[in-house]
């Protein structure tokens, strides 16, 4: 692979496979922005270069069994693959981003950004926020806390009326149909249900599906758990 460090790239194919010939350059990197590589015949390719501050963009596949690094945004209309992923910008794929045994990290204050699929044989690292329109699947643990802090909470109101909101609720077992892309049996409760009594945690999917956070209905059965624990120790004190 030619070394291009020191040298006037210019924007053909011809003149880059002869590097360091002078009466093959045509013109250097600019100051700003990108250029696209051409053939001899003027040809756009898929590839377009800048600075190392404005970095490359590829209109195809990225595809490679070692590493790729960036200290700007790695750029892609299509898939992004390699052995290990590692930029200080944001990753931009609009096909797949496939790693192979290695990891991917984002350290950059940019967006990273798959509209295909994200396939991670080892580690993926976040220091940002992680945003999926789609499923998260793993077939091992997923492990999360949920920012809880009492000094970045205000208005604080113990939850009532959690009698009637477990009351209006019901536990199922279930299969499911062919509507939904899960399979097998399941237990859970109905989104309607839920949305009657607690609609705060019921968010229509854009699909015109209805999800439920599980994970706020926790607050309402330690409340009614505490409820019941003191009914229980009212009617022992009467005996």
């Amino acid at each position: 692979m030619a070394n291009f460090t020191g040298q006037n790239i210019c924007n053909t194919f011809n003149s880059i496979l002869n590097i360091g010939s002078s009466g093959d350059i045509q013109c250097c990197l600019p100051a700003s922005g990108q250029i696209i590589i051409t053939d001899s015949i003027g040809n756009d390719s898929a590839l377009c270069l800048g600075r190392q501050t404005n970095g490359i963009t590829v209109t195809g596949n990225i595809c490679t069994t070692n590493n790729i690094q960036a200290t700007g945004t790695i750029t892609s209309s299509n898939t992004i693959q390699g052995s290990t992923i590692c930029s200080t910008g944001a990753i931009n794929s609009t096909g797949d981003l496939s790693v192979n045994g290695g990891c991917v990290t984002v350290t950059g204050t940019g967006n990273t950004c798959v509209k295909g699929t994200l396939n991670v044989d080892s580690t993926l690292t976040v220091q940002g926020t992680a945003t999926v329109t789609g499923e998260i699947r793993s077939c091992a643990d997923v492990v999360a806390y949920y920012t809880s802090d009492c000094n970045l909470k205000s208005n604080l109101n113990k939850i009532c009326n959690t009698q009637s909101i477990i009351n209006g609720l019901s536990g199922y077992s279930f299969d499911w149909n062919d509507k939904s892309d899960k399979e097998g049996s399941d237990l859970g409760l109905m989104a309607q249900d839920v949305q009657k009594v607690l609609p705060s945690i019921v968010k229509e999917r854009d699909n015109g599906y209805l999800a439920v956070d599980y994970i706020k209905l926790i607050p309402v059965l330690i409340e009614e758990v505490k409820r019941l624990s003191a009914e229980v120790e009212e009617l022992k004190s009467i005996k």
